[in-house]
Parts: structure tokens; C-alpha cells; sequence
């Protein structure tokens, strides 16, 4: 039977509908042009290439489909043109009227030979896939750095492109994988294996591939467009569902099923018949929590509405179905969990689990995580530019066949692993290496509270100490570079006396640290300020081994004093937040360094603004010595006194425009500390 005049009529409307849904914006109008401009090409083609084979082009069916569908497209590309131009929607709906009729004319013509020719744009589905630049919108694809490293962003666009301009003109899946399988993928060295760090994508394995991934490997553009284009669908649905739910059933909600062959995997059989919200997510087998499906590449799930007071009867429904509901009778349930059990037992990937319901949020990472997670999110591997603090490579790499190196930009020391074995043995041994390095590098860092660390005191635990000390400055934002690259990362020796005269303290660049034994015992003073003095030493030698310089060569004039004014000053801000003892900004070691550099910034200050800070700028230097130690920013190593001056300049939050005034006042005025 074939459709009416109305039924013709309403399809068209329903696509100048889309137009105005998908055309929120001139750029996007203009990108919907181009899509449907794509189209009309592909359709164009394969009706030259119909008439040529069979000598006419609506004598057969996927002829006369291809017909219908340019009709369509033509249509609507004289619509948005217009819309372009500058024309309301009833000006261009007027405008193309005329061949809106003809358009109609045909397709009656068409329905009457072939039913199911007429059938509505895919214009929501096509939109699905496009990439808004600051969005999560675009291939699916995009999700995963993995596949944004393989394909990279201008041939991930390019995908876009052709699977839109397929979806619009109706080509089959079969037609879509040979258009991308006739672009070629990406060339050269092509990424066939990778993983994620938390600093980037690390490749596994990597294959040369001159004449393009797809038309050597086939099966990839398979996977990409059948993925693809189910994320399309699914993400039309979601849209339309939402839409539905909001307007007319408040109560509509969401069946998600799975195709159920020697094919399916575990976590699809474990997400097979959850019901949810419109907007709850599913949670499949592998513990993957997703409000539409594809949740992987391959995966062959679909979504449909689902309304409450259908689950009251189970009538109409397959057996699967009235298990997930309740509904199932005892043998019905021991039948399909044999089906799901013999399934499983040959699907590949994780085996399944019951889905959680409710949702559960995500586990709160504790302290340890959190900071092993951070230390490991600054390091990256490659090859031959090996492991970078920071993301910063160290220097230039000769490139060695089957050597990884891994550089440190803190301190310089360079952790060389080099075999001329194979490939995977050289990063195998650098990873390992690496690894056991950060791993003992979180676990010095640990939480700080007072009574632990006065019973770290009174056993004498200089380790615990110096690790809770770490977590200050962790908290704080700073980074303890002796926490990471020393062997004598925990080492402080109790002495008698100092070595340095009128020293409380001093600090080795090897890691170590010492402190005088009257010192160490205010500790355990029931006097907040004695506590209060022994904290904010410890605090004052432990930043000193988050500076990134090499040794104590820089520890000379101007690199002297801004090294100890800035960790004096960090010190005393940490050590009163952690105590609850009011700051002393006007005591304390070093304070004659610290009044010359206070007195250079406060005047270089007043002269841009027209006022003295007093207080402010106290805390502006304490805050700049946080910042250039701080966890969060990149820093390479630093060989002299203009490196630091730099560092600090640079965290200093002055006015700009006093800014170069005070770096050279320092260089001019301040004498170093003896």
C-alpha cells in the first residue's frame, strides 16, 4: 500500500523541521549544506552508475530509492540556501513550494511502483556526528585518545564527513565501509596498539602501513562505520526520547537490548533488558556506565521507549523479556541462563556481571591515590624521547635502535635504560624501572596530622616526620623533588650541634637533612609556638629539595637570597596554616634578606599603583615561593641564579609593570646570605 499525498507532504515537512532543529547557529547551517551537498554527489552517482547498468533509472527498486532520495536532497538544499540568504522559514518554505510540489508528484509516483520509497532524511542521525570544536559532540572515536593519536583530528573530521553525507543519502552499511574504506586510513607509521597514562597515549605497537590502514586491514573500516553508525542512531534516539519525555509522557522510560548470537559478548548479555530512566545510564557487564549505547567499538546494543504501566502485563513479549521483568517462569529462567552461560563461555572480554542498581557513584580516591595518580600523570613515555617530568623532553636524544629513555626535569638526573634487544624489552625494562621510582615516591608523601607526627617524634621516626612534613607541601601545592629522585629521600640525622654557624637546620642536595637536637625536641613542647618553630624548619629544609636546581652551584649573590627569602617565606605561611599560629612576618631566619626583598617589591609596587601593600606583599612573596615549587606547572632544571630569579619573577603577583624594575633592583641590591 502505498503512502498518501499527506503522508508524502508530511515527510518533507518533517525534514524542514530538522533543518530548523539541527540549524542553531550560521556555521552549522553552513555545514549542513555541505553535508547535503556530499550527498546529492553520492546519489548522483550511484544513479548514473544504475541507468548505465540497467538502462533506466527507476526501473528497479535501489534505482528508484536512489531517486527519491536526490529528490529530497535537492529540496532541502534550496531550503537552507535560502535560509543562509537571509530568509525567514516561511519565506523559504514559499520559495521552494513550487518544487515541493513536484517533489511530492514524484515520489506518489514511486510509492505507487515501490512501497517504502518515500522515507525522511536522515538529518538527525547525520548531526549526531558532527564535532563542535570544545565539545564532546563527533565520532565516537573522539572519546578515546587512543583513536584521536591513531587517526588523528583532521582525518577523524574527514570520517565525519563521508559517514554524514552517507547517512543523508541512504547508503547502506556495505556503501559507507567503502567510502572509507576508498579514503584509506591513516599512512606511515600507524598506531596498532596503545594504552592511556595519565600524561598521554602510550603506543604498544605500531605497524608501517604505506598503502592505508583500511585497505590493508579491512575489518578496521568495518568497525569505525558500524560503530559509528550506531552512535548516530542511538544519539537521534536519545534526543527524540528526551524530547517525548519532556513534552508528552513524563512517565516514558528506556529498555536497552542486545543482539543475542554466537556474537555477543558478556557485558552485553549482563546489559541486556535493564530499564531506566530517559536520563539514567546503563551499566553493562564490564562495570561501563553509558546513557546510549556504543559503549565499545562493535558493541550492538539499541535502546527503545519503555513506559511504566507496561511492565504491568507481560503479554506480547519474548521470553528474555518477561525474565527482566519478573514475569518469567522457572524453566524459562534455567533456559535462557544456560543460553547466557554458553554464550559467555565463548565470548571474548571480561565476564559478565549483574548490572548495579542502583547506580553507584565513583569510589573517592584516598589520599595515597590520589597523590601516586598525580605523580604519574606528570611523566610520559616514547620512545627514544623517552619518560619527561612534566611533558617536557630533556635535551636532544640520538636515536638508537630499541632504546627508551626517560629524563627528569626537576633535578636532571637521567634514568637511561638502553637495550639493543628488541623494541619491547627496552620500554618493558624503562616502565619497570620508572614505575618502581614513582611508586616509592608517593609513599613519601603521607598524610600530615599533629598527633602522628608528635608519636613519629617521640620514636625518633625521622622517616614519618619527613614524609608527613612532604604532605604539607604537597597540600600546599609544592612538589618535593627529593621525594622522587633521592636515594636519602627520608634520611635526617638528630646532631648535637650544627656544622654552619647559628644553623637550626641544613639541607644536603643529595637528599639529606640534619637538624640540631634542641630543635628537634620543640617538637614535643606542649608550647604552641615552640612546636609551631620546630614545623616551619622542618617545612623550610624540605622545600629546599623542591627547588629544581642541580646542586648548590646557584647557591651564590642574588640566587642565595631569593632561594632562602622564598622558602623562609613558604615556610612560615604552611607551618601557621598547619599549627593555627598567627604568621610572624617580621621573625625569623634570614630576615634581613627578607625586609631587602620585601622593601624592592613594596616600593616597585607603590610606584605603579600609588601605594604601599605592606602585609600583601609579605604574601605575595610566600605565595611565589609555593608557586615555583608548586606540583602543577612544568619546570626544567635550573644551572644558575638567573634561572631562579626568573622563577620567581615570574610567580610574583605584582603589577607587570613592576615587575622588571624589581628583577633588576635584586640583581643590584641584595647581598647574599652568609
Amino acid at each position: 500500500m502505498g503512502v498518501g499525498l499527506a503522508d508524502v507532504r508530511d515527510i518533507i515537512a518533517g525534514t524542514l523541521r530538522d533543518v530548523e532543529t539541527i540549524g542553531t547557529s550560521p556555521v552549522i547551517m553552513r555545514g549542513l549544506l555541505d553535508d547535503l551537498r556530499n550527498a546529492e554527489r553520492i546519489l548522483g552517482k550511484k544513479l548514473r552508475d544504475h541507468a548505465i547498468k540497467h538502462g533506466t533509472l527507476d526501473g528497479r527498486f535501489t534505482g528508484a530509492q536512489s531517486l527519491a532520495m536526490q529528490q529530497q536532497v535537492l529540496q532541502t538544499i534550496d531550503y537552507v540556501q535560502d535560509r543562509i540568504r537571509g530568509h525567514t522559514k516561511e519565506q523559504a518554505a514559499n520559495a521552494i513550494n513550487a518544487g515541493v510540489q513536484r517533489t511530492i508528484t514524484t515520489l506518489e509516483g514511486l510509492e505507487k511502483r515501490f512501497t517504502g520509497i518515500a522515507q525522511p532524511l536522515r538529518l538527525r542521525q547525520a548531526e549526531q556526528l558532527r564535532h563542535v570544536k570544545g565539545t564532546a559532540s563527533g565520532a565516537w572515536a573522539r572519546q578515546f585518545p587512543t583513536s584521536v593519536d591513531r587517526y588523528g583530528d583532521k582525518m577523524l573530521g574527514e570520517f565525519e564527513e563521508i559517514i554524514r553525507a552517507g547517512l543523508i543519502a541512504g547508503s547502506s552499511m556495505d556503501e559507507m565501509i567503502a567510502a572509507i574504506t576508498g579514503h584509506g586510513g591513516p599512512t606511515g607509521k600507524v598506531s596498532m596498539a596503545a594504552k592511556v597514562t595519565p600524561a598521554g597515549v602510550l603506543r604498544v605497537r605500531e605497524s608501517d602501513i604505506p598503502e592505508g590502514l583500511f585497505v590493508r586491514h579491512k575489518y578496521w573500516a568495518e568497525r569505525l562505520v558500524r560503530t559509528e553508525v550506531l552512535k548516530a542512531y542511538n544519539g537521534a534516539r536519545q534526543a527524540a526520547l528526551e524530547h517525548e519525555h519532556d513534552t508528552q509522557f513524563p512517565g516514558m522510560k528506556r529498555k536497552i537490548l542486545a543482539v543475542l548470537d554466537k556474537r555477543t559478548a558478556a557485558d552485553s548479555i549482563a546489559v541486556h533488558g535493564q530499564i531506566r530512566g530517559i536520563r539514567e545510564n546503563f551499566v553493562d557487564g564490564a562495570g561501563r556506565s553509558y546513557l546510549y549505547p556504543p559503549a565499545r567499538p562493535n558493541d550492538r546494543e539499541t535502546v527503545i521507549p519503555w513506559r511504566t504501566e507496561w511492565e504491568d502485563s507481560a503479554d506480547n513479549l519474548s521470553d528474555w523479556e518477561k525474565v527482566c521483568i519478573g514475569e518469567g517462569d522457572a524453566e524459562t529462567e534455567a533456559k535462557l541462563e544456560a543460553t547466557m552461560k554458553a554464550i559467555a563461555a565463548g565470548a571474548t572480554g571480561p565476564a559478565a556481571k549483574a548490572p548495579t542498581t542502583p547506580m553507584q557513584k565513583p569510589k573517592k580516591p584516598t589520599y595515597q591515590e590520589k597523590v601516586e595518580g598525580e605523580l604519574r600523570g606528570r611523566v610520559s613515555y616514547n620512545k627514544y624521547a623517552g619518560a619527561t617530568w612534566g611533558g617536557e623532553p630533556m635535551g636532544d636524544v640520538m636515536p638508537e635502535h630499541g632504546t627508551w629513555r626517560a629524563y627528569s626535569s626537576l633535578r636532571g638526573t637521567r634514568n637511561l635504560i638502553s637495550t639493543h634487544n628488541t623494541e619491547d624489552e627496552a620500554r618493558d625494562a624503562l616502565l619497570a624501572h620508572v614505575n618502581a621510582r614513582l611508586s616509592n615516591a608517593a609513599k613519601s608523601i603521607q598524610k600530615y596530622n599533629e598527633k602522628g607526627y608528635k608519636e613519629a617524634v617521640a620514636k625518633q621516626d625521622t622517616t614519618t616526620m619527613r614524609r608527613m612534613v612532604r604532605g604539607l607541601l604537597y597540600d600546599a601545592g609544592a612538589l618535593p623533588r627529593d621525594a622522587i629522585f633521592s636515594d636519602f629521600a627520608d634520611h635526617m640525622a638528630i646532631l648535637p650541634n650544627s656544622r654552619m654557624p647559628d644553623a637550626r637546620a641544613w639541607h644536603e642536595w643529595d637528599g639529606r637533612t640534619a637538624m640540631r637536637r634542641d630543635v628537634f625536641e620543640e617538637a614535643s613542647s606542649t608550647d604552641r609556638a615552640k612546636y609551631h618553630s620546630h614545623l616551619r624548619t622542618m617545612i623550610h629544609e624540605e622545600l629546599h629539595g623542591s627547588t629544581n636546581f642541580q646542586s648548590s652551584a646557584f647557591y651564590r649573590g642574588y640566587g642565595a637570597t631569593v632561594e632562602e627569602v622564598t622558602v623562609e617565606m613558604a615556610a612560615r605561611k604552611i607551618s601557621s596554616k598547619a599549627t593555627g599560629v598567627p604568621v610572624d612576618w617580621y621573625w625569623g631566619s634570614y630576615q634581613p634578606q627578607i625586609e631587602a626583598v620585601t622593601k624592592v617589591v613594596q616600593e616597585e609596587v607603590a610606584r605603579v599603583k600609588g601605594t604601599h601593600r605592606g602585609t600583601k606583599d609579605r604574601v605575595a612573596i610566600a605565595d611565589a615561593g609555593i608557586g615555583m615549587r608548586s606540583r602543577k606547572t612544568t619546570r626544567r632544571p635550573m644551572y644558575d641564579a638567573d634561572g631562579i630569579l626568573d622563577q620567581f619573577i615570574d610567580n610574583l603577583k605584582v603589577p607587570t609593570k613592576a615587575k622588571r624594575r624589581i628583577r633588576e633592583r635584586i640583581v643590584a641590591e641584595v647581598k647574599a646570605p652568609r
